[in-house]
This record gives C-alpha cells, structure tokens and sequence, in this order.
C-alpha cells in the first residue's frame, strides 16, 4: 500500500489539467467472472455462444469496462488524499466492445470547475477516456466532490 499523500483542494485544480492511469488486463476469464454475477447473457458468458450475437465473438461487458475505469481512476490517486466522490455521471458513450486480451488505460481531463455554492460544495467536472490497445474503448464526464481549502481552514 502507498503513502496517504496529502489531499488536494477545489482550489489546487485548473481546467485542461489532466491525468492518467496505470494499465489493467483484460482476460476471457475475467469476462466470463465478471458476466456471470453480473451481465449474465450469451456473448460475455462462452465463446462458442457469443459467435450466435450481433458481436459474434466473446466481449466484455460495458459494465464491465465501466468497473475497471473505476478501479484504474481510485488507484491512480489523482487527488492524493482526497477520495474521488461522484455525484454524477454523464455521457457515458460505449464507442466499440471491449475484448479479450486487451490492456486499458484511462486519461482524464478537468472541463469545468464549480466553485463552492451556498451549501459550500465544489465540484470539479472531469472528462474520462478509457482506452483498450491505445483505441477509445468509452467515454464519459464526471461530477466530482471536492473540499474547498477555505471551508476547511474555516472549521479547523
């Protein structure tokens, strides 16, 4: 396990800031794990049945694609100590399937910077791009919860 780092504040994020991610492996048997709890259906669950669908092979689940976004986001510690907080997602675009034997990525980058309302939230609003094999596998934006550094000097 990695060092807490410190937490970043609304404050410390610019728009056009980006980040990325390490690497995660797409195998035919995580597919098949993945499916079988949750998107149970022929062309995620066994090769010869996925050859009877529109894909016509075996492909990994958008959820799935989505979870492992997710898990390549959280361990990427973007904001240092600052946990990655939704509070919205949008735009979630599926360009292609996702394959076996495929490497994902994703890349980040901050569109819009909303500063603390009267509840005194901030939001940051991120565009993510999951890659597979270096060709955009999906797309989406998230709204992200962020301490502002004035509200928690405030209360210390």
């Amino acid at each position: 396990m990695s060092a807490v780092r410190d937490p970043l504040y609304f404050e410390d994020l610019l728009i056009g800031q980006s980040f990325s991610t390490g690497i995660a492996h797409v195998t035919a048997d995580s597919i098949k794990e993945f499916a079988a709890t949750y998107d149970p259906q022929p062309m995620h669950l066994d090769e010869e049945a996925a050859k009877d669908t529109f894909f016509g092979q075996l492909v990994g689940s958008g959820w799935q694609a989505l979870c492992l976004t997710m898990r390549l986001a959280a361990e990427a510690d973007w904001l240092g100590g600052t946990p990655l907080i939704g509070a919205e997602v949008n735009d979630i675009r599926f360009k292609r399937p996702m394959l076996p034997g495929e490497e994902l990525r994703v890349e980040a980058e901050i569109v819009d910077l909303l500063p603390p309302s009267k509840s005194g939230r901030s939001f940051a609003v991120m565009l993510l791009t999951t890659y597979g094999n270096d060709t955009v596998l999906l797309t989406q934006r998230w709204r992200i919860l962020l301490p502002s550094r004035a509200l928690a000097l405030n209360t210390n």
